[in-house]
């Protein structure tokens, strides 16, 4: 029933009826309060606890091209009153002008950008939510809103509004003609759906018609999944812009809404390929042997002498192939370009690197590279070295034994100069190494600063002329972007050319490329200053990307050939299950997202998770018997590594926050009051407090790498005091990387994962004493123990094997004796990561990644000629 004049809404005087939508009614009305005008809009249900918290986050965006939410009441919200007609009315008197909707679409492309940068998806864009104020600024409406509950509405748009349910898998939520093909099959979404909807949104400004429509809500969403679109009716300058908005594909379609406005750029050339002008030259193996490819590959490279458009060819390198990058990328291509080098076989552990020549038929598989990582080419592309065995090692390009070069026991990449030297990252928590390619002993090259918080120098690029080397300079590895700095090999100084990116590289057209956000960026720099000169500009937005490590899976030949794999976000979007010993699995009711680190209560009540999103890197709870997720931390920074003082009030993290400063912090676990840093400085994880909650075990990377303990005062009124900080293993001692310290039960052992060997393995060592056992056993190495609370099992998760081990101890004075590792459970699926439930019978895991490695690497043969027309160098 419609409210008359005069009705009050709490502080909100009705004044008249304004129009009824998908979640109700709106209404003018007067906030008696501010004195101002304002719109509500009733919604027929009650709000939930979680919309009233998503809406007043919401309420939060400040942009002037975003309609403000104000408040929020029990079943009504409070926005910013916008005068004007929608963008529906304006169409309907019949297509905009190709200027006027480009100014509409870039400030519709404004708002989007700013919701999205906080984590914030619309899900229901349409014209009917866009508003033209009479002097042609525009405002958004509805952010976030349409998954809120409602009546069906009145309106001929709106009647096709489908709002089924709150974000869960299978539940469709949004307006037939504007959905993305995911949102129409009631998958997940993320902000790519967003892009779908501006690509719709448009079309329809530009053509004065709809692009998806039919007589019943199926027969639209029926032509959303099939339709292609009519290009022909659409300008010349905004077909490349709607082409790659219109991708079905998710994952090939364009992934940030800021990069419209370089589509529409007029000096951008439309030669890139597009998924709607697929070339002919994409080729797979249902098409052509693979043979072929490569052939049309070689010949392409050999013989072209003019510099035709860039040729896409999508290629199948078998089902081993292993091709997603990890410590580093799983790929190198020669500096002539005539062959590609790659893993085949289970990544890092089992792996082997094979050689595709592209004048052969098949690939050669190199003796001698099992457990291969990181593969890359000498300057003649006669040799390939690679890690392996905590090693640098080298062997020839068309088979042989492999040579050692030196020790590298957590290697992040090298660059093999051409003066004949290899410089690289000898491990995960230093500078730079370099060694002559016949082996020796390593010297230093890079120093950290730890002015600046650094920790890790990685992916390092010896660049033309061997003078100076490109690297990352990391601070933090949450994320996987650093600095992107260069140094002069002769005076040793250091600038820094990208302040946040990941695995920068120099080519020979006279670019730096590098991965942000998602994105491949380009920006032209002269090798010989050393300096970029001009800005950066996103060129491929698709590359596969490896978030912590840094590792992007893309490689390139001198020739001018860019070869990449590419990215699916959606192999990253996990459930969180309870699993028993039987097999049995029971899905937690939440969303598929980037969950890891997932950590109990002590009285299995709660569960603490970190979760990546759009918005960052947060701690989250969900509380068991509310089945409610409500985020821990809000900070200016990403958060993670959660961890729970014994009585469960209190939870300690790692985070880079820029204000205080990055560190390890503590709050409280109901969310009461504001995180305090409990220990200054970047590089540290906390691990496990030790029963009387005295004392922290923490991780530290850099200088004084390994396992620590921070002794801890306790005060009702103020919180942990934090003591000195000690360390109990050094990475040093073990010749390898030591972390992962987790107290037993009664506080007297301690365990811990160091890699001696080769293979990381898990030790036991007592908190009062300097002997150790190790536990895993069987040549399966192992990661991630955890305690049982019974104190007799001890959990930790295989290497070559990912499954959960289970090993029996008993203690006997200062002497432990672990029993022999055996399965956890025969039927276990296998879990990314996992706690241990109170009863000691069910584990609370995370999913590991689909098994499937990415096969097919994509060539873009001719790239070079193609940056210098889309990144001018000289401004030319």
């Amino acid at each position: 029933m419609p409210l008359p004049p005069g009705t009050r809404l709490g502080p909100y005087e009705i004044l008249t009826p304004i129009g009824a939508g998908g979640m109700g009614e709106v209404y003018r009305a007067k906030d008696t309060r501010l004195g101002r005008e304002v719109a509500i809009k009733i919604s027929p249900e009650r709000f939930s606890e979680r919309f009233e918290r998503e809406a007043r986050a919401i309420a939060s965006l400040n942009h002037p091209n975003i309609c403000t939410l104000y408040d929020v009441g029990p079943d009504y919200l409070v926005m910013e009153l916008v005068e004007g007609p929608t963008l529906a009315e304006r169409i309907a008197k019949g297509a905009v002008p190709l200027d006027e909707s480009l100014k509409i679409a870039a400030q519709i492309s404004d708002a989007l950008e700013a919701a999205h940068e906080s984590g914030i998806v619309h899900r229901d864009l349409k014209p009917a939510n866009i508003k033209i104020k009479p002097d042609g600024m525009v405002k958004v409406l509805d952010f976030g809103l349409a998954k809120v509950p409602g009546a069906p509405a009145n309106k001929s748009e709106d009647s096709l509004t489908l709002t089924m349910g709150l974000t869960e898998t299978g539940l469709i939520v949004g307006t037939a003609p504007y959905m993305s093909p995911e949102q129409a099959r009631g998958e997940n979404v993320d902000k790519r759906t967003d892009v779908w909807a501006f690509g719709v949104v448009l079309f329809e400004m530009l053509t004065g018609r709809r692009l998806f429509a039919g007589k019943t809500v199926s027969d639209t969403l029926a032509a959303v999944l099939t339709k292609e679109p009519e290009w022909d009716r659409v300008p010349p300058k905004t077909e490349r812009l709607l082409r790659r908005c219109l991708e079905r594909d998710p994952t090939r379609r364009l992934r940030d809404i800021r990069e419209s406005r370089f589509l529409l750029e007029d000096d951008l050339p439309a030669t890139l390929p597009t998924p709607g002008r697929r070339l002919p030259w994409i080729i797979g193996t249902a098409t052509l042997a693979i043979v072929s490819v490569m052939m049309l590959v070689f010949l392409w490279i050999t013989t072209r002498h003019a510099a035709p458009s860039v040729m896409q060819l999508s290629v199948d390198l078998g089902d081993d192939a292993a091709l997603a990058p990890r410590r580093g990328t799983a790929m190198a291509l020669s500096p002539d370009g005539s062959q590609l080098v790659f893993a085949i076989g289970q990544p890092l552990v089992k792996s082997r690197l094979a050689v595709r020549r592209f004048d052969q038929t098949k690939a050669v598989v190199l003796p001698g590279t099992e457990g291969s990582e990181a593969p890359f080419f000498s300057p003649d592309g006669k040799s390939i070295a690679f890690f392996a065995d905590g090693k640098l090692k080298k062997t020839d390009a068309a088979g042989g034994a492999p040579v050692a070069l030196c020790d590298a026991p957590s290697p992040r990449e090298g660059s093999w100069g051409e003066d004949n030297n290899i410089v690289f990252a000898a491990t995960n928590h230093g500078g730079l190494s370099r060694v002559p390619s016949s082996g020796g002993l390593p010297q230093p090259v890079t120093e950290l600063d730890k002015q600046r918080g650094e920790w890790t120098h990685r992916y390092p690029q010896v660049l033309p002329g061997a003078e100076a080397v490109l690297f990352a300079a990391g601070a933090d590895n949450s994320t996987g972007e650093a600095n992107i700095d260069v140094q002069s090999f002769k005076t040793r100084k250091r600038k820094t050319l990208i302040e946040a990116g990941a695995y920068g590289r120099y080519l020979p057209s006279g670019h730096l490329i590098y991965m942000h956000r998602g994105t491949l960026f380009a920006a032209p720099m002269d090798l010989g200053r050393l300096e970029l000169t001009g800005q950066p500009v996103p060129v491929l937005e698709d590359v596969s990307f490896q978030t912590g490590t840094g590792a992007a899976g893309f490689t390139f030949s001198p020739s001018g050939t860019l070869v990449y794999v590419a990215a699916n976000p959606e192999d990253q979007l996990r459930p969180i299950s309870v699993v028993d010993q039987n097999g049995k699995v029971e899905m937690l009711p939440l969303p598929r997202a980037r969950y890891t680190h997932p950590r109990l209560s002590p009285d299995g009540m709660r569960l603490a998770v970190t979760v990546y999103d759009p918005s960052g890197i947060n701690i989250y709870i969900y509380e068991w018997a509310a089945q409610r997720l409500s985020r821990l931390t809000v900070q200016n920074g990403n958060s993670d590594n959660p961890v729970w003082t014994p009585d469960g009030k209190n939870v300690v993290f790692s985070s880079d926050a820029q204000n205080p400063g990055p560190g390890i912090y503590w709050t409280r676990a109901d969310g009461g009051g504001a995180p305090q840093r409990l220990l200054e400085g970047s590089g540290q994880s906390p691990n496990s407090f030790s029963p009387d909650a005295t004392r922290l075990t923490f991780d530290r990377v850099g200088a004084m790498a390994g396992i620590w303990v921070l002794p801890l005062e306790w005060s009702d009124a103020a919180g942990p005091k934090a003591g000195m900080p000690e360390r109990f293993v050094a990475s040093a001692e073990s010749g390898a990387e030591a972390d992962s310290g987790t107290f037993s039960p009664d506080g007297r052992w301690v365990t811990y994962v160091t890699a001696p060997f080769g293979l990381p393995e898990v030790y036991v060592r007592p908190f009062s004493g300097r002997s150790q056992w190790q536990i895993s056993a069987g040549g399966n190495g192992g990661e991630m123990a955890l305690w049982s609370r019974d104190g007799r099992t001890l959990l930790y998760k295989g290497i070559l094997d990912p499954r959960l081990m289970a090993v029996n101890y008993s203690v006997s004075g200062d002497s432990f004796a672990p029993g022999r590792p055996h399965l956890w459970s025969e039927t276990q699926p296998s879990l990314q990561a996992f706690d241990l439930m109170p009863d000691g019978k069910r584990i609370v895991g995370i999913p590991s990644a689909p098994q499937k490695e990415p096969t097919h690497a994509i060539f873009l043969l001719n790239f070079f000629d193609e940056l210098r027309r889309k990144v001018p160098l000289n401004g030319k």
